[in-house]
């Protein structure tokens, strides 16, 4: 398969993925007013961009470089699915903020510098 051909969905990728880290900033604002039915959105709404990512890149994982994509993609998608948001509404905002900072975006950083090493040596050519 010639990877070329993928040049244009390697940038769609690329550009779905910066979304995700304006999601967090928004995620942090949305703790701070209290809204809870947004918040789920904003989680819905990461992990369906996570899907697409998954799915846009399935034909050609296999051909790409050695990459540990598939397994920081299971990481991130897992701590989001098992993320209590009641709790972060009905308890501490602070704790959830810091959950958040601590625990939740170092492993979407690590998803996205993996996906990053992957496709941006085709975006940059």
């Amino acid at each position: 398969m010639n990877l070329d051909n993928y040049i244009e969905v390697f940038h769609l990728t690329y550009d779905l993925s910066n979304t995700i880290d304006e999601a967090f900033v928004e995620m942090v604002e949305l703790l701070e007013s209290n809204s809870s039915l947004k918040f789920e959105n904003i989680i819905r709404d990461i992990l369906e961009a996570i899907n697409v990512i998954e799915e846009s890149l399935d034909l050609v994982l296999y051909e790409l470089p050695l990459h540990q994509f598939e397994e920081h993609t299971i990481d991130f998608k897992n701590i989001l699915a098992h993320l209590n948001i009641q709790i972060a509404f009905d308890g501490d905002t602070n704790q959830f903020k810091e959950q958040i900072n601590s625990e939740i975006y170092p492993i979407y950083l690590k998803w996205k510098k993996e996906l990053d090493k992957i496709i941006l040596p085709f975006i940059i050519q």
